[in-house]
């Protein structure tokens, strides 16, 4: 097959199944880092990688300011409820 790499494709394997068990083994003690959507977010990226025209950083940043716009979120709607209730 022209243009098949033997050993990136056993390196992505191990690389994957190497995270996947980190996600399995350490999720109680580190939930912050290996998490249900730590394996989501390493799925689809895997998956989209194999697109016509990955771009990774674009993924990042819409990751990152997707990610800030519902912390904010949270956070806001938290202290517009404990404002609401010491109100009442």
């Amino acid at each position: 097959m022209p243009g098949f790499n033997r050993q990136r494709l056993v390196f992505g394997i191990a690389y994957i199944l190497g995270i996947v068990y980190a996600i399995v083994a350490f999720g109680e003690m580190a939930p912050i880092f290996f998490n249900n959507y730590a394996f989501m977010y390493l799925t689809v990226t895997g998956l989209a990688t194999h697109l016509p025209q990955p771009n990774p950083y674009l993924w990042m940043a819409v990751a990152a300011i997707g990610g800030a716009a519902l912390i904010g979120g949270v956070i806001g709607i938290g202290k517009l409820m404990a404002r609401s209730a010491s109100t009442q």
